[in-house]
């Protein structure tokens, strides 16, 4: 029992003393953090103007993005009902059942999206850039327009996946679309 008193009474003094100490934050730039790339940051930090910071919405990234390389503009996305890839960023899109009801890459530099959970991929709208969809969930992929994407890659595999997909002219490949033959990729 006196050894438990000593014990706890050790805890409070300790405590107490690591309570009192003074604190200190840095709010200036440090050549520590300078960076030139994504690749020269650790620890969760995002190269953002030079350097590696901590802060703003998943590290500096654009709202939907749940991370991404703010100097290669790379963005990946996981899971949300609804989707839209930043203007001019590369996407990867992963969709679980039900996620993805509609996923809008109109803007984008190129979206690679995986529909991999049943009922995902509802309504998906690409153009501009290049799209490679691959709906391997069931009724996957109900709505996909890319008529307007300079190149467009759509694979169903999933079980009645692929309904209304709409390619560019002449670049269907079955339910899905192809970049393959002439004039189906002009990125």
């Amino acid at each position: 029992m006196k050894a438990l008193a000593y014990a706890l009474l050790s805890l409070v003094v300790l405590g107490s003393s690591v309570a009192s100490l003074p604190s200190c934050s840095v709010d200036h730039a440090t050549d520590a953090l300078a960076c030139t790339s994504q690749n020269d940051c650790t620890g969760g930090r995002t190269c953002t103007d030079g350097y590696c910071v901590i802060g703003g919405v998943n590290g500096g990234c654009p709202a939907n993005c749940t991370s991404c390389d703010l100097t290669l503009k790379t963005c990946a996305i996981n899971g949300a009902r609804n989707v839209s890839c930043p203007a001019g960023y590369h996407c990867t899109i992963n969709c679980g059942a039900d996620a993805c009801r509609d996923v809008n890459c109109a803007n984008a530099a190129s979206c690679v999206i995986e529909c991999s959970g049943a009922k995902s991929c509802e309504k998906v709208s690409c153009s501009g850039g290049d799209c490679a969809i691959s709906c391997t969930g069931s009724e996957s992929c109900k709505e996909v327009d890319c008529r307007n994407a300079c190149a467009c890659d759509v694979t169903c595999t999933g079980q009645q996946s692929c309904a209304a997909t709409q390619c560019p002219n002449a670049c269907a490949a079955g339910n899905g679309c192809t970049s393959q033959p002439p004039n189906c990729n002009r990125c």
